[in-house]
Order: structure tokens, then sequence, then C-alpha cells
């Protein structure tokens, strides 16, 4: 009983470890930017954030280099703890359409006029994302920016929860961390649901390169069709022909998203841990001995 309990709260200690590094970030960049603007350097400033995405590096590139190091003080591999793995090429290429999809599904949702009216917040994003230069957009909020957010969020916080807790609690429970980073309710509900995505993604693939290349392919999909004014092609053919293709590339997502289980989902969300790594590090170490 008191392993049980001493478990749970390791693991509890470790999740808020993370949040907190990342929280201090934030907080240690806000305060080092309102002093700077204040300065003569507020030029260079306004060009580092909005040309070369500093916020990028300091918000979520530090983090994980913290993250890396705890790992090193706890003497445990920080890739194989993540799970990144090697993909099959199928699976790679099913990950890239569910990217696609997405893009597809969020570029014509975010542009139905009650959503635009009523949460303005995701095409503020989205302005935000292509407000500098190719590198900002690209490579720093398409490609960057999501691969250290699903290293807190999947490698680190879920694979932390997934160690000691059934799977089917972890999905939908790891989801609500990352509300807690969205501006609004209405953002921070979309935000879960797509997070549970992603988590399948995860799971499916039992990689976390499922997700980052999902991800990855999404944000880059989606700023380039707002750069190449697609936004206000949607926008002119009404919320008839939006909804058409949200139905459509919503039900493409969940069909391949499903088509990359292994195994039937009775047995992957099993109210039973996973111990099959476990006894497979069992058995290297009694080969090694």
């Amino acid at each position: 009983m008191k392993k049980s309990v001493m478990k749970y709260l390791k693991m509890t200690g470790f999740i808020v470890l993370y949040m907190t590094v990342f929280f201090a970030c934030i907080r240690l960049f806000s305060f080092l930017i309102e002093q700077g603007v204040q300065t003569s350097l507020k030029p260079v400033i306004q060009m580092l954030l909005d040309e070369w995405g500093v916020g990028i590096v300091f918000l979520f590139c530090v983090p994980v280099l913290i993250y890396i190091l705890i790992f090193r003080i706890r003497k445990k591999d920080f890739i194989q703890f993540c799970r990144f793995k090697a993909m099959k090429i199928k699976n790679i290429l099913g990950v890239c359409i569910i990217g696609l999809a997405t893009c597809i599904f969020t570029s014509h949702l975010i542009n139905l006029s009650f959503i635009a009216r009523h949460i303005p917040q995701f095409n503020e994003y989205v302005n935000d994302a292509v407000r500098g230069n190719l590198f900002f957009t690209l490579v720093m909020m398409g490609t960057i920016l999501p691969f250290c957010e699903e290293i807190l969020f999947h490698g680190l916080i879920f694979n932390e929860m997934r160690n000691h807790l059934p799977l089917v609690f972890v999905l939908f429970g790891h989801s609500l961390v990352y509300m807690v980073f969205q501006p609004s309710p209405q953002v921070a509900v979309f935000a879960y649901i797509n997070y549970i995505i992603y988590a399948l993604i995860f799971i499916f693939t039992d990689s976390l390169w499922g997700p980052v290349l999902t991800q990855i392919t999404g944000a880059i999909g989606l700023f380039s069709l707002k750069l190449l004014g697609a936004f206000d092609i949607i926008t002119s053919w009404g919320d008839v022909y939006s909804g058409i293709i949200i139905l459509l590339s919503g039900a493409l997502i969940l069909f391949m998203t499903f088509s990359l289980k292994k195994k039937p989902l009775k047995e992957i969300f099993s109210f039973k841990r996973d111990t099959s790594e476990i006894k497979k590090k069992q058995e290297v170490r009694e080969g090694t001995t």
C-alpha cells in the first residue's frame, strides 16, 4: 500500500516539476521582454521575436534542454522514455495524411462565420504565426514549436502517467493539463479534443514521431494556406461549403487514426497496465548477467 502511494506521489511530483519548469520559463521570458522593451533595444528585440522566433526558443527549446538535464540527473534515457521510435513507411504516410486532413479541417472550422465572430483567438493565433518571415512561420512556429510541445505533453507528461495508470484514464486525463495553457474555455475544448486525437496517434504508432509529424504537417499546411490567401477564398464560399469539408475531413482524420492501430481497442485500452516492455527489460538484464 505504501509503495503504491509513493509511486503515484512520485509520478505527480515529476509532472509538477515539468510544468513548473515550463511556467518558470514563461514568467522569466515575460519579465525579460517587459524590461527590454523599455530600453533602446526595443527594435532589436522586436526583430528577434518577429523574424527569428527567439520567443519560441526561450519558451519551448530551453525547457526541453532542462528536461534533458533532469533525465541525466535521474540517470534515465530521455529518448527512450519519450518513445522516439522508428516508424514504418506506411505509418509515416498515414500520420502525414492525418496532418493534412487536420489542416483542411482547422482552416475551414476557424473561418466559419460563427467561429470567426465568437472565437477570434483561432484566427489571431494564425495571424501571429504568419506575421514574420518564412523562417519564423514555417521553421519556428510550424516545426520547432509543435516538436517541443509534443515532448512536454506526450513525451513526458503522457508517458509519466501511462507508466502508472490505465491507458484509458491517461488518454482523457492528460489533455486536461494542456487545457490550462489555452486563452479561453472555447479554445480549451477544441484543444482537448485535438490532443486526444494526437494521443491516439501516439498510442497506435507507439512512437512520439507519430503525433510530432502530424502536428508539423498540419501546422505548416495551415500557415501555408493563410500565406497563399486560401482563407479569403474559404470564407467567400460560405458556411455550407465549409461545413461539408469539415465533416469530410473530420471523418478522414478518424478513419486514418484508427487505421493505425495494431491491436483491438479492447486490448489496447485494457484496465490492466501493459507490462510487456517491463518484462522485455527484465529479460535483457537477465541475459546480460
